[in-house]
């Protein structure tokens, strides 16, 4: 079977830290919709050189200069911007059920 992994286990890394405000850099971020130069095909995705500006991680270097972006490394940011907003949908849930009672 073929499939993308990368080695992802706690005894491989150190200095770990949580994510903050996804869902606020998320916001910064526009998707695309482009063809690639030399290609016919239409294609979804990024520019690498903006996602640096607001995850670096997610930007791979080449000589020094902006290449490409681990897309599969986007999924951390999307499951901490999700976790955020159902945060916020659950507190306005009982905000309204409590408005509801009065």
């Amino acid at each position: 079977v073929n499939a993308l992994t990368e080695s992802s286990a706690l005894k491989y890394k150190e200095n770990i830290l949580p994510l903050h405000d996804s869902l606020e850099n998320l916001k910064k971020v526009q998707g695309i919709s482009f063809v690639r130069k030399g290609d016919q095909s239409r294609q979804l995705g990024f520019i690498a050189d903006e996602i640096y500006k607001i995850f670096p991680e997610l930007v791979n270097l080449k000589d020094g200069e902006v290449d490409s972006v681990y897309y599969q490394r986007v999924t951390a940011v999307l499951v901490e911007a999700l976790k955020e907003l159902s945060q916020k949908v659950e507190a306005h849930e009982t905000i309204l059920n409590e408005l509801r009672k009065k």
